[in-house]
Formats: C-alpha cells, structure tokens, sequence
C-alpha cells in the first residue's frame, strides 16, 4: 500500500521526528511512504496523488491555512483513498478540521496509524489516543526518510559549527503549568520518557550508520528528571561515544554539578527561557 505523511513546521528547519516516527512504523509493517515536508522545502511538489492509498497531514496552528491549502487540494483532485490530519492544531480543535477528512487524530498516532491505513475506523471520527507511557516500545526513527530527498535541513547548532547534528526528541511534555504554554495542551500532563540506555543506544546507532558529531535534544524540558540525565551523561563517557549535544531546559533546574557532567558528557549548549526579568510578570504567567 502507498502512503503519504504531509508535514508543516516553525522555527528551525529540523528533520519533522513526529511524521518521521509514524513513517517508520508504517515502513515496518510492509508500506511503501513517502515524506512531503513543505516547511523544509516550500516549493515541493505533492506530485500526482493517484498511486496513493492513504495521505496524512501534519498541521500546528500557525501553519493551518497552508494545511488547509493542501486538503483543499487533496479533495478538488479526486483522491479517493483515506485522509488523516493529525498534529497540534488537529489535538487541540478537532471540530476545526474539515468534514471530508476522513479522521482526526487527537495526541500520539503512533500505536493507531497501522489501522488507520489499514481503515479499520470508520469515516468521519475523531480519535482520541491513549498516552504511550513507555517510549522505549516505539522504534528508533529511520532518518533515511528525510535524507533520501535533498532538502535544506539545519544540521549544525546556532552556536558552533559542529556538523552532521541530527536532532532527537526523547521525551514527551513538561510537568510544569505556565499559563502561555499549551504543551499539555498538545501532549497532556504526564511527561514521559525514553530510558537512558535507549537514549544512548539510539545516539551510538546515529553515529554508527550516518557519522553524526552532534545531537540536539529538541525537546520541551529535557531536564525533568535529572536522574535520567545524570544515567545519559554517564553513559556516554563510559561508552566514550564522543558527540557534542545541547538540550532545552529551565535554569531554576540547572546546578553546578549537572553543568559540569553535562560538559564532560559533549554538551556544549543548552537553551533557557527568559520569560521576564520581573519576578511579578513571572508570577503572571505562573512560573516559579
């Protein structure tokens, strides 16, 4: 069966880990996919969508009007196999979504995307998913989807000139309730967690198959649980896997002593937030 998974972005150019985890699943199971990133490459062409069985669209708020082109474009081609549209904006307006799509995935598609081309839903549902509490069961994300087609990655760090750097994201929300962020909104509020073993394993494979020399942990709050870091930093000296890496995290979480083996292990960065410098404006946004 041939697949599409459709995808739009912000920020950075980085590789689309959420379409590039479900593509992998489907790739396991026997299906043929094929990635179309038009944040990464606006310009790609969707091509003819007649060889295709199923198409998936990935939509966050900001680029919803673009999503909505391509459903548009979707439907006026006479597609007549499944549509899907998952993602941030699909998890948190649902009723948004336009009636010919076929399903609207609220949170994690990875344990219902099989079924969903395999159309074992009917037509017309919203489907809620569970939490995947234990991240390890999810397969490592083939890059060679991104790769296989040439588009304008980042594969550096803003601050060094370390290059291949693949980002990795290794955890799920943030246990913390600051009234502008809607990342419980999107992923709920149990954070969860790849174990560091699978971590480390996944960085030496990383390094192994595509000579990578750094990783960015593009993630919520990869400080949560320090002991999880702790584990991670310890691994990586001891297996002397040699990358440098940087991560996003909160500086009331940050110590001397975690700087330190952080620095040891190949971190050469780490981002903060700097909501306010005004303790009353933090306050406001229920940061603490």
């Amino acid at each position: 069966m041939k697949n599409m998974l459709k995808g739009f972005g912000t920020d950075e150019k980085r590789f689309p880990l959420g379409l590039g985890s479900l593509a992998t699943i489907l790739s396991k199971a026997g299906h043929n996919v094929d990635l179309v990133d038009r944040y990464a490459l606006p310009g790609e062409k969707i091509g003819s969508l007649s060889k295709y069985d199923f198409i998936g669209v990935y939509a966050s708020t900001p680029c919803y009007d673009d999503a909505l082109a391509v459903l548009e474009y979707i439907r006026k081609s006479g597609f007549k196999g499944k549509i899907a549209v998952g993602g941030p904006h699909a998890t948190v307006y649902p009723n948004t979504i336009p009636d010919y799509v076929d399903y609207v995935v609220q949170g994690e598609g990875e344990y219902v995307i099989n079924d969903l081309v395999k159309g074992v839903y009917d037509s017309g549902v919203i489907l809620k998913t569970q939490r995947i509490e234990n991240l390890d069961e999810l397969p490592m994300v083939d890059y060679d989807i991104y790769l296989k087609k040439e588009r304008p990655y980042h594969l550096n760090f803003a601050f060094s000139d370390v290059s291949p750097v693949f980002n990795m994201n290794t955890s799920r929300s943030c246990p913390f309730h600051c009234s502008f962020c809607g990342v419980q909104k999107i992923w709920g509020k149990l954070w969860t967690a790849q174990s560091a073993e699978r971590v480390v394993e996944e960085i030496v494979y990383l390094k192994q198959k595509y000579g990578i020399r750094g990783v960015y942990f593009r993630e919520d709050f990869f400080l949560v649980n320090k002991k999880r870091v702790y584990d991670i930093c310890e691994l990586l000296i001891k297996k002397q896997v040699n990358v440098k890496w940087a991560c996003e995290t909160r500086v009331d979480k940050m110590d001397e002593d975690i700087i330190s083996l952080m620095a040891k292990s190949g971190c050469i960065g780490f981002y903060v937030g700097a909501e306010s410098g005004s303790q009353k404006m933090l306050n406001y946004y229920n940061l603490s």
